[in-house]
């Protein structure tokens, strides 16, 4: 062997170490965040059980309930079966990966990070708005049920104007979230399947 290939060697194998040290470190950290979204999407679903439960209990409780009070609850429930369906059927779509070589391994933590940050993104069509549809019908059904009017006072337009800037705020942090902690990572694992393709 000529000592042009042995340093070419040499520099392949050094690059590859490099390479697997940086992808333990980035590992390390997307790992930490994939167990805190976890934790995140778990509580999720729990709240949307809960909900379900509570509502149904509510419904159940009132007697003689008008068709609005009726069509908020069911809208309460179809929202929360949506959400929790949405988030379990996603992650269920995460299966492991059995090749265990360094490149699929990086392309696997790219496609998991990828996977929530197009969910945090999204947030507004399958978890903002079945809710606030949900929010708004059950809480006019409530008033309507409470009060036998329909006419909103202002009291329950207050509540619709917080109701619609706390789903603002939830929704800018969520795009942040994606943006500034998921993006960079994405981008850092990108660089390293790319020096990997590309060891020159």
């Amino acid at each position: 062997m000529k000592l042009d290939d042995l340093k070419q060697t040499f520099r392949e194998e050094t690059q590859m170490i490099d390479t697997q040290l940086n992808f333990a470190t980035l590992r390390e950290e997307t790992d930490k965040f994939e167990r805190q979204a976890k934790r995140g999407w778990i509580l999720e679903v729990m709240v949307a059980v809960a909900v379900i439960v509570f509502v149904i209990v509510g419904w159940a409780s009132v007697d003689s309930p008008n068709p609005l009070f009726q069509l908020g609850m069911a809208s309460m429930i179809a929202s929360c079966v949506f959400v929790a369906g949405k988030i379990i059927v996603t992650k269920r779509q995460s299966a492991q990966v059995d090749d265990w070589t360094l490149a699929n391994r990086i392309t696997r933590q790219i496609e998991k990070l990828e996977q929530d940050a197009r969910l945090l993104q999204s947030v507004a069509s399958w978890y903002l708005t079945p809710l606030a549809i949900a929010v708004f019908l059950c809480s006019w059904g409530g008033f309507s049920q409470r009060t036998g009017q329909y006419t909103p006072d202002a009291g329950l337009l207050i509540y619709w104007a917080g109701a619609i800037i706390l789903y603002l705020g939830v929704y800018a942090l969520n795009v942040k979230r994606a943006k500034t902690k998921i993006r960079p990572m994405i981008d850092q694992l990108k660089q390293l399947k790319q020096s990997l393709n590309n060891p020159d």
